[in-house]
């Protein structure tokens, strides 16, 4: 009995420092899962907000008729009466490049003649523009991520950078950097004047990530050949 009870006190030490060593792994593990855990319902939390903030914009008829006169590179025919009333009649016109240029002029001797089509581009592309501040606004302030509002706004921002982005026309490169200017420029004019800073940084988004693919594509090449050389 004596052997037995020195036992346990010689042993009641080890198992006491067992004990804790077992608790404190519990108690990380147990850490890291619920941050884990948190960290899924927090993506998964900004998933569903720029879903929803996408919809929005996809689904508000002045953002669509925007997107819609950016994709048509050669015209389309919208109702530029808005119907404000029910007892306007529709006003179909053809709304071309030229006309959006036109419509989203900046010069201040100008605004005083707007007809009824420019108004109509310049409050269509307002809420197109917000919708793009009010997304960049949700990622700086960490409530959703770039990429889940990446898409479709890369197709819609590629045809704001560029006239020609499908490369249509046989231009030479100085050309065509010289008409993406001057068609780009409009767009950035217009922002910068009427304050839509945040939709301007949302849309320089798009070059950063670009470079940064381009920059990890450079990264993992030299990270490739320097191991390739130090086998040889």
């Amino acid at each position: 009995m004596d052997c037995i009870i020195v036992f346990l006190k010689n042993i009641a030490p080890i198992v006491t420092s067992l004990t804790a060593v077992v608790m404190a792994i519990t108690a990380i593990l147990g850490f890291f899962y619920v941050k884990k855990r948190l960290d899924h319902d927090s993506n998964w939390k900004k998933t569903e907000t720029a879903k929803d903030l996408n919809n929005q914009m996809m689904d508000d008829p002045r953002a669509r008729n925007a997107r819609r006169m950016i994709d048509w590179t050669y015209g389309r025919f919208f109702d530029v009466n808005q119907k404000i009333n029910e007892s306007e009649k529709p006003c179909y016109q053809e709304i071309s490049r030229d006309d959006i240029k036109k419509g989203l002029r900046t010069d201040n001797e100008a605004e005083s003649k707007f007809d009824c089509k420019d108004i109509f581009i310049r409050d269509s592309f307002d809420k197109f523009f917000y919708f793009m501040g009010v997304f960049e606004h949700y990622i700086r302030q960490d409530l959703i991520k770039f990429d889940d509002v990446k898409y479709p706004m890369e197709y819609y921002v590629s045809y704001l950078r560029s006239t020609d982005p499908n490369k249509l026309q046989n231009w030479t490169d100085a050309e065509r950097e010289s008409e993406d200017e001057k068609h780009y420029g409009v767009f950035k004019q217009y922002l910068k004047n009427y304050g839509f800073h945040r939709s301007q940084e949302f849309i320089d988004r798009f070059d950063n990530s670009k470079k940064n693919r381009i920059c990890h594509l450079i990264k993992k090449f030299m990270l490739l050949t320097s191991n390739h050389e130090s086998i040889r």
